[in-house]
C-alpha cells in the first residue's frame, strides 16, 4: 500500500539528510518513508528499547517533537505526540455508527491505544485486542504509558497472542465491531490477508447484524492512495458499501485514511454535527481531544483529487493476489505458545 518506513542517518550519511544534521554528527535522524521518493525526517532524543523477537525488530525512540515512537521492522506505528488523531479517528466514527457496541476484537494495536478508546464507551463489556508478538505487547506496557494509559489493566480487556485471522477463524461468539490496526501492507508479509476478500468475508461472519469494521488503510496523499482505493474495492466486495475517512496526521507528514463497513453500520455521512456531539456526551465517559462533531464532518468529505481517483482507481484482492505468508500459528487464550 504504501512505503512507509525508517532508518536512522547522522552528519555523516549522503548529501541528502538535512543541513541541520550535517552541522551536528551526533544527533541522530529517524527517516519515516511515506512514498519510493519522499520521507519526513524526525530529530531522535534517545534510544529507549531495541529488541528483535522472533517475529520482527522492535524500536521504541524518544523523538524531540512527537515524544516516543513505536516501529516494527523499520515501519513506525504510531508517535506519542499525536496517536489519539490517529486512534480517535479509527474507533469512535465505527462504535457510534452501532447500537450500543458491548463485544469489540481490535487486531494488532499493540500498543493499546485503539483498545483505549474502545474502553470509553460506556456499554462495552469487552475488548479482546489479539497481537501475534507478545514481545512487542510486554514493551509497549512498559515504555508507552501514555498510549495505553492503563487500558491493559481495566477488567474488560483481553489480550491474545495470536495471529488475527486464525483468532477470528476460532472465535465463538460475533463482535459488536471488529478494528484492524495493522502494518498497512498488501504486497506481502504478515498482514498481508488481513484485506483481502476472504479475511472481509470470515469478519461479515462473525459480526452482529448491525455491527461494523473499521480498518487503517494508508495514505490518503495525492500521490499515493492507490491502497486505499483497493481495500474499498474489496470491502465493498463483501459488505455492499464502504465508507472511507481522511484526515491528517503531523507525525506522518500525510493525510491519512480509514475505511468502516458493516451489515447494519448506518451511513457516516448521514451523522449531523450535532448528533454526532449528542452521541459522544450520552455515550463516552470523558473528554476527547480531536474528534467531534464538526471533526466528523471533516472526516467524510473528501477533497476532490480523493473522490475523481477513489471513482476508478484500485481493484478487489483476494488470497490468492498476495504473496504466500508463513503465519504463526494460533494461540488459544489461556495456554501458553
Amino acid at each position: 500500500m504504501t512505503f512507509r518506513g525508517t532508518r536512522s542517518v547522522t552528519s555523516e550519511d549522503a548529501e541528502s539528510s538535512p543541513k541541520q544534521a550535517r552541522s551536528d554528527s551526533r544527533r541522530r535522524w529517524l527517516l519515516d518513508w511515506s512514498s519510493a521518493t519522499e520521507y519526513t525526517c524526525h530529530s531522535v532524543k534517545r534510544e529507549i528499547y531495541r529488541k528483535k523477537s522472533d517475529l520482527q525488530e522492535i524500536e521504541i525512540l524518544d523523538l524531540e517533537t512527537y515524544g516516543r515512537c513505536l516501529i516494527l521492522d523499520g515501519e513506525t506505528q504510531s508517535f506519542e505526540g499525536d496517536e489519539h488523531i490517529y486512534h480517535e479517528t479509527m474507533v469512535h466514527p465505527l462504535l457510534l455508527g452501532v447500537p450500543e457496541p458491548r463485544r469489540i476484537l481490535v487486531i494488532g494495536g499493540g500498543e493499546g491505544a485503539a483498545v483505549r478508546e474502545a474502553l470509553r464507551h460506556k456499554s462495552v463489556e469487552k475488548v479482546v485486542m489479539v497481537d501475534r508478538d507478545r514481545m512487542v505487547v510486554d514493551a509497549c506496557v512498559e515504555h508507552l504509558p501514555t498510549s495505553h494509559a492503563g487500558a491493559f489493566d481495566d477488567p474488560r480487556t483481553e489480550v491474545v497472542i495470536a495471529e488475527g485471522r486464525s483468532y477470528l477463524e476460532n472465535a465463538s461468539e460475533p463482535f459488536d465491531a471488529v478494528i484492524v490496526d495493522v502494518n498497512d501492507s498488501l504486497a506481502g508479509g504478515a498482514c498481508a490477508r488481513l484485506f483481502t476478500v476472504e479475511f472481509l468475508e470470515l469478519v461479515l461472519g462473525k459480526l452482529t447484524p448491525q455491527g461494523g469494521l473499521a480498518i487503517q488503510t494508508g495514505s490518503a496523499s495525492l500521490h499515493c492512495f492507490d491502497g486505499l482505493a483497493t481495500v474499498l474495492r474489496s470491502m465493498a466486495e463483501v459488505f455492499g458499501e464502504a465508507h472511507p475517512a481522511t484526515n491528517y496526521v503531523p507525525s506522518f507528514s500525510s493525510e491519512w485514511s480509514f475505511a468502516y463497513a458493516g451489515p447494519g453500520l448506518q451511513s457516516p455521512k448521514n451523522l449531523t454535527s450535532t448528533s454526532v456531539d449528542a452521541r459522544i456526551a450520552s455515550r463516552i465517559d470523558g473528554s476527547l481531544r480531536y474528534y467531534d462533531g464538526e471533526t466528523h464532518q471533516n472526516l467524510f468529505s473528501l477533497v476532490r483529487y480523493l473522490r475523481d481517483g477513489l471513482a476508478t482507481r484500485g481493484k478487489v484482492v483476494r488470497d490468492e493476489d498476495v504473496c504466500e505468508i508463513a503465519l504463526p500459528d494460533f494461540v488459544a487464550p489461556g495456554t501458553d505458545e
